[in-house]
């Protein structure tokens, strides 16, 4: 879904991640709101959530890469959410993920 090296464009790219950050967002807005029940939220989507910011945090992607530098500011409730459940911040906001900080990506 999130990869540009099958004719897929940054464009796209961009909207996909921001599809899917916006959609965990608002389940954190929805908790944070008490429109949903935080235990019920983190047993059936925990563990999906952490896999994306895993997999996130591991890409070699510039254009995600990119987006990513705003991930604290721009989806705050998400974050929080995050630490809450998993007793952390996620991998992606304790890297270095502004462009030319991985040699490996040139």
């Amino acid at each position: 879904m999130l990869k540009n090296d099958r004719g897929v464009g940054d464009t796209d790219v961009r909207f996909a991640l921001n599809t899917l950050l916006n959609y965990f967002d608002a389940i954190a807005i929805g908790i944070d709101q008490k429109l949903y029940l935080d235990e019920i939220a983190n047993m059936h989507l925990g563990q999906i959530i952490k896999n994306w910011f895993d997999r996130l945090a591991q890409t070699r992607n510039m254009t995600i890469k990119n987006e990513l530098t705003t991930i604290k500011s721009d989806y705050k409730k998400l974050c929080q959410m995050y630490e809450n459940w998993f007793g952390e911040a996620p991998e992606i906001l304790a890297k270095d993920n502004h462009v030319g900080s991985d040699k490996s990506d040139q």
